[in-house]
């Protein structure tokens, strides 16, 4: 039973899912309690507008809700009162769709919540479209109606997140906890010495990048308040969380090395511990936050020590193996040490952060003056605004000419769902949108044949509730499950229309095609722009080198330049996937930005390895006379080496000083070393493999 538990429970402590499900029961609750008080007609229109507003309803921090959906309320609200007046005449209507389309496309500048609320507008256009409205009056009463769901819907959303913060928070932290499993688990392949080594090493970036994704989610949330002693508790969490991330990563510094020995059986221990540690995170992630005892893995750890002591002596002559011993055993080191940091974030007792947790929290532009500066067509967003705003009205003027054979509002909002400003998410959300509305046609063709018409009622809620959920998550379950709804309420309004489902599917492939067709229409190619992304990479490369090497570091300003490189890293890994569905794009570029990639990742590894080494061997390096001045000329040399155009590296390959004639021996001296001159050499080949990807 207990295992049934923990596999399912994963299931549905899912922060897409709750909010999914919490956003059809409020657009269902507003709709009903409307429908009940003034009938049927009023309760359709009410639960439109909750409908359009619930788009902008994310997991999102509670002090940024009553904004995202006021500005949700006051763009569907508008939207829907322009299209209704501009509808009976032609030429307006034309200029009403531009408009929409302009306006979805410039403010996709304000960020990932933005678009959404582009969504919102078009949706909210789409809807009003489909209404059959004639009178001034008429329109009146609906816009009346439509704005009263939208605000109930409001005051919900705002009053379901001052209830359920804490647990928003917790699902949130959750959510990066479980990001974290899976990096986990995708790192022990990387061990596994009978696996593909490329495979398995580009599926670990993908999987960080993934997981930094989903901690920035987190710190939004939980850094948004800090006051109240349990806010405070999951903030310090969540800052164990990315320590232990920190020292994970570290222990990839010296993985070339190991895959390249054949110590096979220490490789298949070391990712005996990685699948253990991933355990302990998936246990910490159904209880996030709270007070959770782990035992830190200590018998499988002096295991693995035992085992590297008793080859050691093999080693005795020979330096690459002795380079082997040396890298296993620290490895085996950052992964002791990565076992007791997962086991902190559970502690009863944890340290309070030293640094401002504001300053991680992400931020989105702001303002007028920022959308002003989207006019201009070298501005990617205003490009995007144009094929939007080209694409709709185009559908709109082939439901003019074809009425029998195309519907406007079907189009237009599959149009809008479909096209973004970059083509490789343009590319994906089409095929996703074409397979997912005929997988939703056939189920709803079974629904309505064989499921008890008062079942159905309760389906197109859930389908609702679906088709929310997995908007950022699956986009293809969205649309099978927006068409099944969709559907479903046509078929209580036409019981006996058996052609809609042709129709939306003909509909759905106008709709595609015009994004496909479009999306070539002033495009923004990612490729066009690597120069400048490879370029902050090594920035940021710089920034966190200056500070990982400095031994008395400066907490907020390491853990600033740490995430800048983290994010950094993870935005490079997802302009390449981009950069590959681009058409035109050469093979041979996407091969030298993968090895540019998984260097830089290593470099990274590299330099989360020195804080380590500081923290775990603190009290050897004090007796090391010159450490610092070691670390401290490697820092130099580094930040020389990741600047570009800078001055030339007239340094010795070699460092100065110190005895660096044995670098695998296991004291601290001989570690820090190894480390240092390790760093550099990972550095240069990052510069080197920049300067041939630019090219």
């Amino acid at each position: 039973m207990a295992s049934l538990s923990r596999f399912f429970t994963p299931l549905l402590y899912r922060p897409h899912l709750e909010n999914g499900f919490s956003a059809a029961f409020g657009v269902t609750l507003v709709g009903l309690a409307v429908g009940l008080w003034l009938g049927l007609a009023a309760g359709i229109a009410a639960a439109t507008g909750a409908l359009c507003v619930s788009i902008a309803d994310q997991p999102d921090p509670l002090s940024e809700k009553p904004q995202a959906i006021a500005a949700a309320v006051a763009m569907a609200v508008t939207a829907t009162g322009l299209t209704l007046l501009a509808k009976p005449h032609m030429w307006s209507l034309f200029l009403a769709i531009a408009g929409m389309g302009m306006w979805a496309g410039l403010i996709s500048a304000y960020g990932k919540r933005a678009v959404g609320l582009g969504v919102v507008t078009v949706l909210a256009s789409v809807l009003a479209l489909g209404a059959d409205i004639d009178s001034r009056d008429a329109i009146i009463l609906h816009v009346e109606l439509f704005s009263a769901g939208a605000v109930l819907y409001g005051i919900y959303a705002v009053g379901g997140a001052w209830l359920f913060e804490n647990r928003v928070r917790r699902l949130l932290m959750a959510e990066a906890l479980r990001s974290f499993g899976a990096y986990l688990r995708t790192k022990a392949q990387v061990f596994d010495p009978d696996t593909d080594n490329a495979k398995t090493f580009a599926a670990m970036i993908e999987a960080h990048a993934s997981a930094v994704e989903r901690m920035q989610i987190a710190r939004n949330a939980i850094y948004a308040h800090t006051k109240r002693d349990w806010q405070q508790r999951q903030a310090r969490s969540l800052v164990a969380l990315l320590d232990a991330f920190e020292t994970i990563l570290s222990s990839d510094a010296d993985l070339e090395i190991l895959q390249a020995s054949q110590h096979r059986h220490l490789m298949r221990r070391l990712r005996a511990l990685t699948l253990l540690l991933a355990d302990d995170v998936e246990r910490l992630a159904l209880e996030p936050a709270a007070v959770v005892e782990i035992e830190p893995h200590r018998a499988e750890r002096e295991a693995i020590a035992k085992e590297i002591a008793r080859i050691m002596p093999q080693a005795a002559g020979n330096d690459e193996e002795r380079q082997a011993i040396a890298a296993f055993r620290s490895t085996a080191d950052k992964l002791g040490q990565s076992a007791v940091r997962i086991a902190s974030i559970g502690a009863r007792k944890q340290e309070p952060p030293r640094s401002d947790l504001a300053l991680f929290r992400a931020v989105n532009p702001t303002g007028w003056s920022h959308l002003r500066a989207q006019i201009g067509f070298g501005v990617p967003a205003f490009r995007y605004a144009i094929r939007l705003t080209l694409a709709m009205t185009t559908g709109l003027a082939l439901t003019v000419f074809f009425p029998r054979f195309a519907h406007v509002s079907w189009i237009l909002l599959t149009t809008a769902l479909i096209m973004r400003a970059n083509y490789s998410v343009t590319r994906q959300r089409r095929w996703d949108r074409i397979i997912g509305t005929l997988a939703g046609c056939v189920l709803a063709a079974a629904l309505q044949t064989f499921v008890p018409i008062g079942y159905l009622l309760a389906l197109v809620a859930i389908c609702t509730g679906v088709s929310h959920a997995f908007g950022a998550v699956n986009y293809r379950v969205t649309a099978a499950s927006a068409s099944v709804s969709a559907l479903l309420l046509l078929h209580f309004l036409q019981p006996h229309a058996q052609h809609v489902l042709s129709e939306r599917v003909i509909d759905t492939l106008i709709g595609a095609a015009l994004s496909y067709v479009f999306g070539f229409l002033l495009p923004t190619w990612e490729r066009h722009d690597l120069p400048k992304t490879i370029q902050t990479l090594l920035k940021a490369d710089r920034e966190f080198a200056a500070e990982a090497m400095t031994r008395q570091r400066v907490e907020q300003a390491y853990r600033l330049a740490r995430k800048r490189l983290f994010d950094a890293v993870a935005a490079f890994s997802g302009a390449i996937r981009r950069i590959a569905d681009e058409p035109g794009t050469p093979k041979d570029v996407l091969a030298r930005l993968n090895a540019l990639l998984a260097a830089n990742y290593l470099l990274l590894s590299d330099l989360t390895s020195m804080q380590v080494l500081y923290h775990m061997r603190g009290a050897e390096l004090d007796k090391v006379a010159n450490a610092d001045a070691l670390a401290g000329e490697m820092r130099t040399r580094v930040v020389t080496i990741l600047t570009p155009d800078g001055p030339p590296d007239k340094a010795p390959p070699r460092l100065s000083k110190g005895g660096m004639d044995d670098l695998f021996q296991p004291n601290a001296s001989s570690t820090l070393k190894r480390r240092l001159v390790h760093i550099e050499h990972a550095a240069r080949r990052v510069v080197h493999l920049a300067s041939a990807a630019r090219t």
